[in-house]
Formats: structure tokens, C-alpha cells, sequence
């Protein structure tokens, strides 16, 4: 049974939810109300994603952060926050600059003055977690430094019966049909 296992908390690197083999999924119905699956995006890195829409007045403008997206993020010169910007009409182009935890501007290129509207899209690192114990001890995860993190060794599936299947995944390889 390839992928038949996943691990539900725990220590492996950083605190863990969820890991397993296969994919992250989440169902919901189709225009016939089938249910299918959603694929969530994943990353070598622990990051974090945010979203929204801006506006430019004159040819510039500041979008602030969400506190809450910005306070669980991890920001320096090893972990720069990325900002995408998709105009919605327009202009002589823009670029992004002050860029942090807290905000970013967008500014028009060329001195130019529109008032365009745009969306962005958000991506940086998680910021790590100090994890106290009842006994004092403490544990720091390592999110905003990971990157292809240690999985977990293989489970071994078991029938029904709790015997060990005769068929065990020793190790998955991946190919291309682009390759």
C-alpha cells in the first residue's frame, strides 16, 4: 500500500501536526455536487501566505501587514519576505520597496502618478516557537531556518489481524514525464 501511513504529532525537526507520505487534500463538491479533492501547495520551507488587494493614489501607496500574519512571521537578510503584485489596469509598471513583517510600498515606475488598483500575495517564513514545559524545560522549533526537513522513517502497514503486511514501502523515488 504505497503512502498508507501519516504521523500525527510529535518532534521531528520542528513541532509537528501532520506527516506522511502523499498529499495534503481537503474535499468539496463539484458544480454536480461530486466531492473531489483540493491540493494544498507545499514547500521545502515552513512558510507562511497572505493575501489582499491595494490601491494606488498618485503612483504609490503602503500596504500594512496584518498583525496577527506579521507577528508569527521570521524576517531578515537569510529569510526575506517575498511580495507579488499583479496590476489591474494600467500604468507604467511598479515595484515594491520597505519591505518587512509589517508592511511593504508599491510604487509606480517612471514617476508615473495612476491610480491603478492591484492584488498581492504574501509568502515568508514561520517564525520559531518557544515550547515550556510544566517542568521549566523548554524546546525551540526551527522553522524559519528549515528547509527539506528529516521525514520520519517508514512505517510498517499492518493487516487487520495486526500481522505486518507482506508488501513494505522501503522507499519512494519520483520521475518526470519531462525528464
Amino acid at each position: 500500500n504505497f503512502g498508507d501511513y501519516a504521523y500525527v504529532g510529535g518532534w521531528q525537526g520542528p513541532q509537528r501536526k501532520i506527516v506522511g507520505a502523499g498529499t495534503v487534500n481537503t474535499v468539496i463538491n463539484d458544480m454536480d455536487n461530486k466531492r473531489v479533492l483540493m491540493c494544498a501547495p507545499e514547500a521545502p520551507e515552513v512558510l507562511f501566505m497572505d493575501y489582499g488587494v491595494g490601491q494606488l493614489t498618485g503612483g504609490k501607496t503602503h500596504v500594512d501587514m496584518d498583525p496577527v500574519f506579521a507577528k508569527n512571521l521570521h524576517v531578515d537578510k537569510d529569510h526575506p519576505i517575498k511580495i507579488f503584485v499583479q496590476l489591474e489596469g494600467d500604468c507604467n509598471g511598479v515595484y515594491v520597496t520597505n519591505k518587512s513583517a509589517n508592511g511593504f510600498d508599491v510604487i509606480e515606475l517612471n514617476g508615473g502618478t495612476s491610480n491603478v488598483s492591484f492584488s498581492w500575495s504574501v509568502v515568508g517564513n514561520r517564525a520559531n516557537e518557544v515550547y515550556t514545559y510544566s517542568n521549566g524545560k523548554t524546546r525551540v522549533s526551527d522553522y524559519a531556518s528549515e528547509r527539506f526537513g528529516t521525514a520520519p522513517p517508514y512505517i510498517k502497514p499492518k493487516t487487520r489481524s495486526g500481522v505486518e503486511s507482506e508488501i513494505q514501502v522501503e522507499s519512494i523515488t519520483t520521475s518526470s514525464v519531462n525528464q
